[in-house]
């Protein structure tokens, strides 16, 4: 994602804007006339469908659905400003200037769950007899 203003942007709206005109996806904005507070993105009926019917014939989609449960596990019900509050945090994203792409953080996030998979130390020794 590019850093732009006041965060994190990428233009959903391109990439909506197939599934939208497909009757799949609709776009509510919360705000004034002058200032577009927040935008809702809604799977519609025929858009579940759609979705169904990809899982079922090409199982390999479910990839995608499996991240996005993980994804709303990760965000635990935080909007959007405590999100960016939080992505804030992260070196990458507070040191990339307007119009540079942020860096990635994969390799740290990967190391991190590496360690929190490795039993705690001393886990594996043998206990005795008692233990």
């Amino acid at each position: 994602m590019l850093r732009h203003h006041f965060g994190a942007y990428e233009p959903l709206d391109d990439a909506l804007a197939v599934l939208r005109g497909s009757g799949l996806v609709a776009r509510r904005r919360r705000g004034t006339v002058n200032r577009v507070r927040q935008h809702d993105y809604f799977l519609l009926t025929p858009g579940r469908t759609v979705a169904r019917e990809m899982i079922r014939e090409a199982p390999a989609f479910q990839y995608y659905l499996d991240r996005v449960g993980l994804v709303l596990d990760l965000a635990d019900g935080r909007g959007g400003s405590q999100l960016k509050k939080q992505q804030y945090l992260q070196r990458e994203y507070a040191e990339a200037t307007r119009g540079d792409r942020i860096g990635s953080v994969s390799a740290r996030a990967r190391a991190r769950l590496e360690r929190l998979r490795r039993p705690a130390e001393g886990e594996d020794t043998e206990k005795g007899e008692h233990g």
